[in-house]
C-alpha cells in the first residue's frame, strides 16, 4: 500500500499516543491524517500497563475509555509491603465523587494499541506499516508544507508532522530539537539520583500458583537493598486460563549490568531474592519457606531510568540546508518560517516509571492537541484561498493555538517530572544509619516506612495520593 503524496497531518509513530491523537483529529473534524509506523503489528514493547483516571476522562472524549475499561484489570489501591506488615498508601475508589471512573486500569500497552487502533480502523484510517522516517525538508512547492522522505524513498508532504516515535525520535532528531534532563543530568550516563540503582527490569509472567496480594491494584514489596513491583494483569491470548502479571525489579550495582537476553532463569533469581515470597513467608510464619515459582515468561525488557524533556514541543522545520555534518547551517533565513513540527508523547518526554505517568501525559498531550490543530488546518485552508500571500501574513497568528498547547504541555510535563523524581526518591532509601550533627542516629529507610504507616491511615491521604496520581490534580 503506496504512502499518499500529501497530507494535512502526518504522524509518525503509531503508539498508544500517535493514535489518540489521530483519533482526537477526528473527533475534531480533521480527516485528512497519515499515520505511519517503523514496526509492523504487535511488534511493540508491552511496558505501559496503568491507565489513570484523568487519561480516561480524556480517552472517553475520544470513545475510547470504555473498550479499555472493559478488556483491562480494574484495580483500585496501591499500597507496599516492607518490615512484616502491609501499608495502603492509596484508594483510588474514592475518587468516585470526582470522576467516572474511580480505579487504576491495568492493562497491557499492546491491548491498549489494539483497542486505540481498531476504534481507528472503524473511522476509516489504517496505519502504514513499515515505513521509517530518514529525512525531513522544507517543500519546495510552498516553505509551509514538509517534504517527509522514507526508507523507501517514498515522499510524503505534509502540512504538519507530528512526532510520537517514541524517545529516540527521528522527527524530534532531524528537526534539531534538543532532549535532555531538565535538571542537567545526562541521559546517556547512568541516572544520579537513583541512590541504589539506575537500571530496571519488567517482565510479564505466571506463577506455578496464583498468589494472594494483598490489595487490588499495584503492590510493591520493599527490602532493604531493592523493590520488587507485582501488578495484576488480564489474562494473555498467550496464556488465556491463567493468571498473568507484570513484575518488576531494580538491578543493584553489585548485580553489574543485567544480560541483553533476559531468560527465566535469570528473572526467576531476581524473584527469589527480592519477590513476593518475602511477604508471603512474613505473613504465614507456619510455612515461612513458600517459594514463588515463575511458570512462564510471555515477555521481558530491561532499560535504564533516567528523565528527559524536549527543548521544545512545537517548532517549525528550518528552510537552510544542512550541512554534511547533519548540522542546520547558520544563517539568516534559518529563521525564516518553515513546516509545522510538533511533538507529543516520549518524544516530548520520557520519565522514571514510578507512579506510572509516562504514557498517561503522554496520551493526555496528544487528545489535547487534537482540537487546537484541527482548527489550525482549517484556517489554514481557509487563507489559502487567498493566495500565498495571505498564508504569509497570518501564519504567526494561526500558529499561536498551536505555540499556546506547546508551551502549556512542557510545563505540565516538568512538573510531572519532578512528581516521578520525588517519588523514585522516596522509594529508594537504602537500609542504613546516617548521623545528624554525629549524635543523632537516622535510618531513612524506616523512618520511611514507620512516617508512611501513621499518615496513610488516613482516608483523606489515600484519596489525595491516588488523587494526585490519577492526573486529575491536573487542570487538562
Amino acid at each position: 500500500m503506496s504512502l499518499p503524496q500529501y497530507t494535512d497531518v502526518l504522524i509518525v509513530g503509531a503508539g498508544p499516543t500517535g493514535l489518540a491523537c489521530a483519533l482526537s483529529l477526528i473527533k475534531n473534524g480533521c480527516s485528512d491524517i497519515t499515520v505511519v509506523d517503523s514496526q509492523l503489528q504487535g511488534q511493540n514493547a508491552s511496558r505501559a500497563i496503568v491507565v489513570h483516571a484523568a487519561t480516561l476522562e480524556a480517552l472517553d472524549a475520544i470513545d475510547c475509555a470504555q473498550p479499555l475499561v472493559r478488556a483491562g484489570y480494574n484495580g483500585t489501591t496501591m499500597g507496599f509491603w516492607a518490615d512484616g506488615s502491609f501499608v495502603r498508601t492509596c484508594s483510588f475508589e474514592k475518587l468516585a465523587p470526582y470522576t467516572k471512573f474511580p480505579l487504576v486500569l491495568l492493562i497491557p500497552q499492546t491491548e491498549t494499541e489494539r483497542v486505540l487502533e481498531q476504534t481507528l480502523h472503524e473511522a476509516g484510517i489504517s496505519v502504514f506499516r513499515p515505513c521509517t522516517v530518514v529525512d525531513m525538508k522544507a517543500s519546495e512547492e510552498s516553505h509551509h508544507l514538509t517534504d517527509v522522505i522514507f526508507d523507501s524513498g517514498q515522499v510524503v508532504r505534509a502540512r504538519c508532522v507530528i512526532g510520537a516515535d517514541g524517545a529516540r525520535s527521528a522527527v524530534r532528531r532531524i528537526s534539531g530539537v534538543g532532549f535532555a534532563d531538565p535538571d542537567g543530568e545526562i541521559i546517556e550516563d547512568p541516572v544520579a539520583m537513583f541512590s541504589q540503582f539506575n537500571q530496571m527490569v519488567l517482565a510479564d509472567v505466571t506463577f506455578t500458583h496464583p498468589l494472594d496480594l494483598p490489595c487490588r491494584g499495584v503492590t510493591f514489596v520493599i527490602s532493604p537493598d531493592n523493590n520488587f513491583l507485582i501488578i495484576p494483569l488480564p489474562p494473555s491470548p498467550a496464556a488465556p486460563s491463567e493468571q498473568l502479571y507484570r513484575i518488576g525489579f531494580g538491578i543493584p550495582p553489585s548485580l553489574g549490568t543485567s544480560p541483553h537476553s533476559l531468560s527465566m532463569s535469570y528473572i526467576q533469581s531476581l524473584v527469589d531474592a527480592w519477590g513476593p515470597g518475602r511477604m508471603l513467608s512474613t505473613a504465614s510464619p507456619a510455612s515461612p519457606s513458600r517459594k514463588v515459582v515463575v511458570a512462564k515468561m510471555l515477555w521481558a525488557t530491561r532499560f535504564r531510568i533516567h528523565s528527559a524533556v524536549a527543548d521544545t514541543f512545537f517548532t517549525n522545520l528550518p528552510l537552510t540546508p544542512r550541512a554534511s555534518d547533519g548540522a542546520w547551517v547558520d544563517s539568516a533565513e534559518t529563521a525564516a518560517h518553515g513546516g509545522v513540527i510538533l511533538l507529543v508523547g516520549d518524544a516530548a518526554h520520557i520519565h522514571p516509571p514510578a507512579g506510572g505517568q509516562g504514557m498517561n501525559l503522554g496520551l493526555r498531550d496528544a487528545v489535547a492537541l487534537g482540537p487546537v490543530l484541527a482548527t489550525y488546518c482549517k484556517r489554514v485552508k481557509e487563507v489559502a484561498l487567498h493566495g500565498q500571500a495571505g498564508v504569509l501574513a497570518d501564519s504567526a497568528d494561526m500558529e499561536r493555538p498551536l505555540r499556546e498547547w506547546a508551551a502549556a504541555r512542557r510545563v505540565r510535563a516538568l512538573a510531572v517530572i519532578r512528581m516521578v523524581k520525588r517519588l523514585a526518591r522516596a522509594m529508594t532509601f537504602p537500609d542504613k544509619t546516617s548521623w545528624i550533627l554525629g549524635i543523632i542516629p537516622v535510618n531513612l529507610h524506616r523512618l520511611r516506612n514507620f512516617i508512611m504507616r501513621i499518615i496513610t491511615r488516613s482516608d483523606w491521604v489515600r484519596m489525595m495520593i491516588a488523587w494526585r496520581l490519577s492526573g486529575l490534580g491536573f487542570t487538562d
